[in-house]
């Protein structure tokens, strides 16, 4: 139920061709997309309007450690154990994510190895924060044509105009 990003560049990439083609000009620019770091997870997450979920990856060896003592038959799970934290209806746990961060930055006593944060920003729009690689992923929402079932370019076009003031 989406487009990703890597569809939206190879659809003008496909389209652009055609288009010049058409008044035969060569290309002379590159559609690509890349993601972008944060500087400071801890100042996006007290950024956000509403953190939803936030999710603690610890190394499966957490298993069998004298934290939980379980025995050491853990071949087959995988290398990350996800603690989950849910907020309840319309609350924020923005704290709890603080938190997590906070506790994942002094991981030398712990074996936690990222954290990720879902909520929205104060634009209302769905963000995903990932310690493994700092990126903040936004959502773009378009709506598509009735009667064909197409999405509307001038959407997308605008929306990644949007995105892209951020980054000034």
């Amino acid at each position: 139920n989406g487009v990703s990003i890597s569809q939206i560049t190879n659809y003008f990439n496909h389209f652009v061709k055609f288009y010049l083609n058409s008044i035969k000009k060569k290309k002379g620019f590159s559609l690509i997309y890349a993601k972008i770091g944060r500087d400071d997870f801890l100042s996006e997450i007290k950024a956000m309007k509403r953190v939803r979920i936030a999710e603690v990856f610890f190394d499966k060896k957490l298993l069998g450690s004298n934290c939980l003592d379980f025995s050491n038959r853990t071949g087959s799970v995988q290398r990350n154990i996800v603690l989950t934290a849910t907020a309840e209806k319309l609350d924020s746990i923005q704290e709890t994510a603080i938190d997590f961060f906070n506790s994942f930055s002094n991981s030398k006593k712990n074996s936690i190895s990222k954290v990720r944060v879902s909520g929205k920003d104060e634009h209302g729009t769905n963000v995903v924060l990932d310690t493994s690689f700092m990126e903040k992923t936004d959502h773009l929402v378009v709506s598509l044509n009735p009667e064909t079932g197409e999405v509307i370019t001038t959407e997308i076009l605008s929306g990644l105009k949007a995105f892209a003031k951020q980054f000034k």
